[in-house]
């Protein structure tokens, strides 16, 4: 787990977007220990003073069958790994340029001969037509909400499987695999609520770029209105085409967010290795 909560790139970004208040990097007044009792409950705190016990026994020897780990396993893991990521990456992509044609639906189409589209737009949107009009945040959430449960589920599958690798491991890989298991469902509440949340953040980000947008035209009424094109939001340059980006890079940094435990879980894996080899 990280020891500065707030240094991810998500936390980065939407800080940079002026959508999020507060330091993006934490400080030395707030040790880890002091953070993870924000996320736990008295609760939790007694569930983990019993899984000691069994961390214990699995320290002792009494975790049954176990082998050392392999760099077979390891390359394994690796590729299994890319695979997820890789998959979810490609989602991500094709989602995006889904969200964008989606967004302007029902609003017109504008032709914009020779006009050079987003990566991947072109499988939705023909390269001759382009919805025109400011369109609404719907279609954004909608995608948004679909891809964060896609992310849940691959990543959990493919966590569990780690677990499961280093569950019959050596005693020192069984136990982080049992502290691992424990610790996903204490936080996974606190987890899918803070998650939960950046769709609204990217929201009103939307609202920001729409209004300053809306302002923009205002302050030069008869420059805005020579320069009228119903499709010159989407073009590069425009306010939504650059939202767009950015609601992109907020997706992909929360999937890197989301897979930080698995990563985690094989730097173990991979530290055992040389740990045996030394």
């Amino acid at each position: 787990m990280q020891t500065n909560f707030t240094s991810s790139a998500l936390v980065r970004l939407l800080a940079e977007r002026a959508v999020v208040q507060g330091p993006v990097s934490g400080g030395a007044e707030h040790d880890f220990a002091e953070r993870l009792s924000q996320w736990l409950s008295a609760f939790d705190a007694i569930s983990l003073r019993g899984v000691q016990q069994q961390l214990q026994a699995l320290a002792d020897g009494a975790g049954g069958s176990s082998a050392p780990p392999t760099e077979a396993q390891l390359a394994a893991l690796k590729k299994l790994f890319d695979r997820v990521r890789g998959s979810l990456m490609r989602g991500l992509a094709d989602v995006n340029a889904a969200a964008v044609a989606s967004a302007a639906a029902g609003q017109g189409p504008a032709s914009l001969p020779g006009m050079r589209l987003p990566a991947g737009m072109s499988k939705y949107v023909d390269q001759t037509e382009l919805p025109g009009g400011e369109g609404t945040y719907a279609a954004f959430q909608q995608r948004y909400l679909e891809q964060q449960r896609q992310m849940e589920t691959k990543i959990a599958s493919l966590r569990a499987h780690l677990r499961q690798v280093l569950g019959a491991s050596t005693p020192r890989l069984q136990q982080l695999a049992t502290l691992d298991a424990v610790m996903d469902k204490m936080i996974d509440a606190r987890r899918q609520k803070l998650l939960g949340q950046v769709s609204t953040l990217l929201e009103r980000r939307f609202e920001q770029l729409r209004q300053a947008n809306q302002a923009a035209k205002a302050a030069e009424p008869e420059q805005a209105t020579a320069a009228a094109d119903p499709g010159a939001d989407w073009r590069p340059g425009g306010w939504l085409h650059g939202f767009s980006r950015e609601w992109q890079e907020a997706l992909v940094a929360e999937l890197e967010v989301r897979l930080q435990p698995v990563v985690g879980l094989m730097e173990a894996f991979g530290n055992e290795i040389e740990k045996r080899i030394q």
